[in-house]
């Protein structure tokens, strides 16, 4: 689990809002994550931060 402490008005946490809500509101957008982050975890066994950095392009793409 992770905690964030910050202003509402933070971009970054509006944007994990906003991505949390779009996969609360969609279960076939929630299993692709899923899926992905499956994968990554074999690819990235000891690499949290490549691991992170390629979840990126499925986030950039959920809350545009």
């Amino acid at each position: 689990a992770h905690v964030h402490m910050t202003t509402f008005e933070n971009e970054i946490i509006k944007n994990h809002i906003l991505f949390r809500n779009r996969l609360n509101e969609n279960v076939t957008l929630s299993a692709e994550y899923n899926a992905l982050k499956v994968h990554l975890m074999t690819q990235f066994p000891n690499d949290r931060l490549a691991y992170t950095n390629a979840k990126n392009e499925f986030i950039q793409k959920v809350i545009k």
